[in-house]
């Protein structure tokens, strides 16, 4: 079920959805950095017509993004992140954090249909306006 608030669109007599800690995103990054023997290049925390904070990351294998989104501590991996499309791939990493919800490759292309039932009015009207195609297309959104 997605949570009210995932898409960082409300109404605004509702309550404000605290956005994650940029801090504990950086840590969480450098951490992997270090377990993965990877190097962080750069981290984009603007919030302008995007729902998440994303890191750009150096492995042995390529480049590749961790997102997470700004209200809920949920990650995501894309080899490709650009505002016309977000390509998704598996976590190339083994992550046990309990404080993170690192989702998988099937949940960010399921369908969404069936798991709004929290989602605010104002989010139900931006889904029906942007059309997204998936899960993953909500979670991580160039919306503005």
């Amino acid at each position: 079920m997605l949570p009210n608030g995932i898409t960082g669109f409300r109404d605004l007599k509702d309550p404000c959805i605290p956005e994650q800690k940029k801090r504990v995103f950086q840590r969480f990054c450098y951490s992997i950095a270090n377990s993965y023997h990877c190097m962080v290049l750069s981290f984009d925390f603007d919030l302008t017509s995007k729902n998440f904070y994303s890191a750009e990351i150096k492995t042995e294998y390529g480049r590749l993004y961790l997102l997470e989104n700004a209200y809920y501590p949920w990650i995501a991996f894309a080899k490709n992140l650009d505002f016309t499309r977000i390509e998704f791939i598996e976590s190339p990493f083994d992550i046990i954090d309990t404080n993170v919800n690192v989702l998988t490759l099937p949940e960010l292309e399921q369908s969404w249909h069936d798991i709004v039932g929290e989602l605010s009015k104002a989010e139900l009207e931006q889904i029906k306006y942007w059309k997204p195609n998936t899960v993953g297309d909500i979670i991580f959104n160039f919306w503005d």
